[in-house]
């Protein structure tokens, strides 16, 4: 069987050290909006997805993504080359781009030849707007 997902999540970016070590920064467990931000909104995440082969066949392999919205209608599925190598584990990072066009928890799901893989929430809440006292001085 496979492939198997190590780990599957939304960051800000991804670096890379010299000795090819990876640093994954501003992972995302929500998308908090500003209080007055109106809909809908482009955002621009990273997307790290890991795996191992398992006994999948070698080679590149489509990887496909579908966005699931709070209201249950999906976007069309893209298709994105990913590699399974023989042994090792293997990480893709690509740019995604994301339209919300509502509030609530939006899934993006990860299949590999009409099998789901994983599906990674994504809750978009809208913030609370704070309102001070008059007597309050922020510096």
């Amino acid at each position: 069987m496979g492939p198997y997902i190590r780990m599957a999540l939304f960051c800000e970016s991804v670096t890379y050290d010299v000795d090819g070590a990876m640093t994954i920064s501003g992972v995302f467990d929500q998308i908090t909006l500003a209080p007055l931000a109106t809909l809908p909104m482009e955002l621009n995440l990273k997307l790290v997805v890991g795996a191992v082969r398992g006994d999948a066949e070698i080679g590149p392999v489509p990887l496909c993504i579908r966005w699931e919205s709070p209201n249950g209608s999906r976007s069309q599925e893209v298709a994105i080359p990913f590699l399974l190598p023989e042994s090792v584990p293997y990480t893709y990072v690509c740019g995604i781009h994301f339209t919300i066009e509502r509030l609530g928890t939006h899934w993006m799901e990860l299949t590999i030849r009409d099998v789901l893989l994983t599906r990674i929430p994504l809750p978009v809440v809208q913030g609370e707007q704070i309102v001070l006292p008059p007597s309050v001085v922020v510096q």
